[in-house]
């Protein structure tokens, strides 16, 4: 089991996407909601997950500790769109890029870091 400390100011993600960060960390966790996001999907058994399986792609190298800890069971990716815009923002994207990517209006990237920023107050 992969341990994470969150960043200060960083909110916990919703739904299982919690429970994918503890197994196979932030990134993965990340990855499989900007992927996979809204959907409803089947986790398969590690022995059948292969390299272009839709985990593997999304959660790249975390994708065995989720297939070992879900094993079998399908589940509610949620979007994670205030987490998704805060970590593009960190990694250098702009407004207008994380809106393409997201899928989203560049007035609601800036009111999802509008929102995250008020979370960081005291």
């Amino acid at each position: 089991m992969t341990a994470q400390v969150r960043a200060a100011g960083e909110r916990p993600l919703p739904g299982v996407l919690a429970e994918v960060e503890t197994v196979a960390g932030r990134e993965a966790a990340l990855g499989l909601a900007l992927v996979l996001g809204g959907q409803s999907i089947h986790i398969p058994r590690p022995e059948n997950l292969h390299a272009d399986h839709p985990l593997a792609v999304a959660a790249g190298a975390g994708a065995g500790a989720i297939a070992e800890y879900f094993a079998g069971e399908s589940v509610y990716v949620p979007h994670a769109r205030s987490a998704l815009v805060l970590h593009l923002t960190e990694i250098g994207h702009g407004t207008r890029q994380i809106a393409a990517r997201l899928g989203i209006s560049p007035r609601a990237v800036r009111q999802h870091r509008r929102r995250q920023r008020g979370s960081m107050l005291p």
